[in-house]
């Protein structure tokens, strides 16, 4: 399992301060990470966003922790990851779902 983090607006080659708590407790208890570029994903550069992004042998599980992302910039980072053998634990239908107050519950008529 792979952790996917945003990485410092002012240093790519690091993790966004916010999370480096979360991300040395995450690696602590084995979890590999990887950092994208926040400003890149969401300027629609899905290759340049994830340059430090190796690709993995076998197909592995990710999970994205960073800001939030429209359901286009979540499709393109899905999509992009896809391309390095990394699937995101949730889907974009997923993402929707939960992302999208609108769609997190059925509606009803009145």
């Amino acid at each position: 399992m792979r952790i996917i983090y945003c990485d410092s607006v002012f240093d790519q080659k690091i993790i966004e301060p916010d999370y480096e708590e979360e991300k040395s407790a995450a690696v602590k208890a084995g979890f590999d990470f990887s950092l994208i570029s926040f400003e890149e994903l969401i300027d629609d550069d899905i290759a340049l966003a994830l340059k430090f992004v190796t690709e993995t042998k076998d197909k592995e599980f990710g999970i994205y922790r960073g800001w939030m992302l429209t359901l286009l910039q979540y499709e393109n980072l899905y999509s992009g990851l896809l391309t390095k053998n990394i699937e995101l634990i949730n889907s974009p239908t997923e993402y929707k779902h939960c992302h999208y107050l609108p769609d997190s519950y059925e509606k009803k008529s009145l």
